[in-house]
């Protein structure tokens, strides 16, 4: 928790920063959703961009309190391909 603390204030990751972070995720995650389906990422052959923003939909969809957001859509498919055994993150985010 000392660490997670200390980024947490580096990142200015107060509580309604979270909030908002959160609530755009849906958003952003159609952006995502939009790159797959014009093939920018999500091809067969990965590029940097999929090692990039794939991974980042990995965390999303490992966290517990998150990885409702990201079922179902095209992006968690792309993530799982790249990053098939991302080990889960307890829960613990503010509810929304």
């Amino acid at each position: 928790m000392p660490v997670i603390r200390q980024m947490a204030r580096k990142s200015r990751a107060d509580e309604a920063r979270v909030r908002d972070d959160i609530a755009r995720l849906p958003q952003l995650l159609d952006h995502v959703d939009a790159l797959i389906a014009d093939g920018t990422i999500g091809a067969e052959e990965p590029n940097a961009a999929d090692f990039q923003i794939l991974a980042s939909v990995g965390v999303l969809r490992a966290f517990a309190d998150l990885g409702r957001v990201v079922r179902g859509r095209p992006c968690e498919a792309a993530a799982g391909r790249l990053y098939p055994d991302w080990p889960a993150i307890p829960g613990g985010l503010p509810h929304t």
